[in-house]
Protein backbone atom coordinates (compact mmCIF):
# COMPACT_ATOMS: atom_id res chain seq x y z
CA UNK A 1 0.00 0.00 0.00
CA UNK A 2 2.96 2.35 0.58
CA UNK A 3 4.00 1.93 -2.91
CA UNK A 4 0.75 2.81 -3.94
CA UNK A 5 0.63 5.95 -2.56
CA UNK A 6 4.03 6.95 -3.54
CA UNK A 7 3.08 6.37 -7.12
CA UNK A 8 0.01 8.67 -6.75
CA UNK A 9 2.00 11.17 -5.39
CA UNK A 10 4.60 11.06 -8.67
CA UNK A 11 1.76 11.30 -10.76
CA UNK A 12 0.91 14.85 -9.22
CA UNK A 13 4.22 16.12 -9.44
CA UNK A 14 4.34 15.50 -13.06
CA UNK A 15 1.14 17.75 -13.51
CA UNK A 16 1.90 21.18 -15.59
CA UNK A 17 4.93 19.85 -17.26
CA UNK A 18 3.74 19.96 -20.69
CA UNK A 19 2.61 23.33 -20.44
CA UNK A 20 6.05 24.18 -18.92
CA UNK A 21 7.54 22.51 -22.11
CA UNK A 22 5.27 24.37 -24.00
CA UNK A 23 5.70 28.07 -22.84
CA UNK A 24 9.62 27.32 -22.82
CA UNK A 25 9.11 26.04 -27.41
CA UNK A 26 6.67 29.36 -27.39
CA UNK A 27 9.49 31.47 -26.11
CA UNK A 28 12.65 30.18 -28.00
CA UNK A 29 10.20 30.54 -30.90
CA UNK A 30 9.37 34.31 -30.33
CA UNK A 31 13.42 34.84 -29.60
CA UNK A 32 13.99 33.38 -33.24
CA UNK A 33 11.12 35.10 -34.97
CA UNK A 34 12.99 38.07 -32.96
CA UNK A 35 15.78 38.08 -34.59
CA UNK A 36 14.82 37.54 -38.06
CA UNK A 37 12.61 40.34 -37.81
CA UNK A 38 15.99 42.54 -36.66
CA UNK A 39 18.28 40.96 -39.61
CA UNK A 40 15.37 42.07 -42.07
CA UNK A 41 15.64 45.80 -40.88
CA UNK A 42 19.36 45.73 -40.65
CA UNK A 43 18.92 44.89 -44.41
CA UNK A 44 16.49 47.25 -45.33
CA UNK A 45 18.77 50.02 -44.21
CA UNK A 46 21.82 48.81 -46.04
CA UNK A 47 19.85 48.15 -48.95
CA UNK A 48 18.65 51.99 -48.67
CA UNK A 49 22.37 52.78 -47.93
CA UNK A 50 23.52 51.10 -51.11
CA UNK A 51 21.31 53.00 -53.05
CA UNK A 52 22.39 56.51 -52.37
CA UNK A 53 25.83 55.23 -52.58
CA UNK A 54 25.30 54.28 -56.04
CA UNK A 55 23.70 57.50 -56.76
CA UNK A 56 26.51 59.29 -54.93
CA UNK A 57 28.80 57.46 -57.56
CA UNK A 58 26.87 58.22 -60.60
CA UNK A 59 27.08 62.08 -59.37
CA UNK A 60 30.71 61.87 -59.04
CA UNK A 61 31.12 60.58 -62.28
CA UNK A 62 29.08 62.34 -64.22
CA UNK A 63 31.05 65.33 -62.72
CA UNK A 64 33.82 64.10 -63.65
CA UNK A 65 32.93 63.54 -67.25
CA UNK A 66 31.86 67.30 -67.54
CA UNK A 67 35.32 68.31 -66.04
CA UNK A 68 37.13 65.47 -68.99
CA UNK A 69 34.84 67.10 -71.95
CA UNK A 70 34.93 70.30 -71.50
CA UNK A 71 38.61 71.44 -70.96
CA UNK A 72 38.12 75.54 -70.85
CA UNK A 73 35.39 75.06 -68.00
CA UNK A 74 37.72 73.52 -65.53
CA UNK A 75 38.50 75.90 -63.47
CA UNK A 76 35.22 76.57 -62.72
CA UNK A 77 34.57 73.13 -61.19
CA UNK A 78 36.32 73.50 -58.61
CA UNK A 79 34.66 73.77 -55.42
CA UNK A 80 31.56 73.05 -53.61
CA UNK A 81 28.30 72.44 -55.39
CA UNK A 82 25.44 72.18 -53.42
CA UNK A 83 23.21 68.97 -55.03
CA UNK A 84 19.16 69.31 -55.47
CA UNK A 85 17.53 66.77 -53.98
CA UNK A 86 15.79 66.26 -57.21
CA UNK A 87 18.04 66.29 -59.42
CA UNK A 88 20.34 63.55 -57.78
CA UNK A 89 18.49 61.82 -55.45
CA UNK A 90 20.75 62.64 -52.50
CA UNK A 91 19.57 64.18 -49.17
CA UNK A 92 21.28 67.36 -48.21
CA UNK A 93 23.66 66.19 -51.06
CA UNK A 94 27.09 68.29 -51.99
CA UNK A 95 29.47 67.99 -54.53
CA UNK A 96 33.43 69.11 -53.78
CA UNK A 97 35.53 68.99 -56.70
CA UNK A 98 39.47 69.38 -55.01
CA UNK A 99 41.74 70.51 -58.42
CA UNK A 100 45.50 70.02 -58.30
CA UNK A 101 46.44 67.12 -55.56
CA UNK A 102 49.24 64.76 -55.63
CA UNK A 103 51.28 67.85 -56.65
CA UNK A 104 49.70 67.64 -60.15
CA UNK A 105 48.01 70.25 -61.98
CA UNK A 106 45.87 67.68 -63.60
CA UNK A 107 44.52 65.61 -60.62
CA UNK A 108 40.69 65.66 -59.42
CA UNK A 109 39.26 64.81 -56.45
CA UNK A 110 35.67 64.78 -56.38
CA UNK A 111 34.07 63.97 -52.73
CA UNK A 112 30.09 63.84 -53.02
CA UNK A 113 28.54 63.52 -49.61
CA UNK A 114 24.97 63.09 -48.37
CA UNK A 115 23.11 62.76 -45.06
CA UNK A 116 21.65 58.70 -44.38
CA UNK A 117 17.78 59.97 -43.74
CA UNK A 118 16.40 58.57 -40.53
CA UNK A 119 19.84 57.93 -38.76
CA UNK A 120 21.29 61.75 -39.97
CA UNK A 121 25.06 60.21 -40.34
CA UNK A 122 26.85 61.91 -42.92
CA UNK A 123 28.12 59.92 -45.37
CA UNK A 124 30.38 60.89 -49.02
CA UNK A 125 32.23 59.19 -51.65
CA UNK A 126 35.58 60.17 -52.97
CA UNK A 127 36.74 59.65 -56.38
CA UNK A 128 40.01 60.57 -57.47
CA UNK A 129 41.47 60.85 -61.35
CA UNK A 130 44.18 62.08 -63.81
CA UNK A 131 42.60 64.41 -66.73
CA UNK A 132 45.33 64.92 -68.87
CA UNK A 133 44.74 66.54 -72.69
CA UNK A 134 47.10 65.27 -76.01
CA UNK A 135 46.35 67.62 -78.50
CA UNK A 136 43.30 69.14 -77.38
CA UNK A 137 42.23 65.18 -76.71
CA UNK A 138 41.54 64.31 -73.07
CA UNK A 139 42.59 61.42 -71.69
CA UNK A 140 41.02 59.89 -68.24
CA UNK A 141 43.73 57.89 -65.99
CA UNK A 142 41.95 56.48 -62.36
CA UNK A 143 44.75 55.19 -59.77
Amino acid sequence: MYTMKTRKLSKFKQDGAALLEALVAILVFSIGILGVVALQANMIQATGEAHYRAQATFLAQQHLSSIWNSPNAVNLACGVLDVAPDNAGLPSGTVNTQCGCDGRADCYTITVGWTQPGTGTVHSVVTMAYVTRDNAQPVLVTP
